[in-house]
């Protein structure tokens, strides 16, 4: 387990402190809207191609998100180095 402070993007100032998975929680979140986003544009594409390209996109977020799941099982947490 890990202990962190964060940093409010707006103003530099410290916005709280995490402990555990904060990290992974935000890449988690990230990856899972970046994926339905993804398959959002896939179903207005008139392209095939386009259509086709999206969806790979989605594909790709959506492994991350279970090679996140798989770091968690396995107790591995990711810790930024300033």
């Amino acid at each position: 387990m890990w202990i962190t402070s964060r940093r409010d993007s707006t103003n530099g100032k410290t916005a709280g402190v995490a402990i555990g998975g904060w990290r992974m929680d935000n890449d988690r979140l990230y990856y899972a809207r970046r994926a339905v986003q993804e398959r959002a544009a896939a179903m207005r594409s008139t392209h095939s191609r386009v259509r086709q390209v999206h969806l790979q996109m989605a594909a790709a977020y959506e492994e991350r998100l279970v090679e996140i799941g798989h770091r968690e099982r396995e107790g591995i947490h990711l810790v930024d180095v300033a």
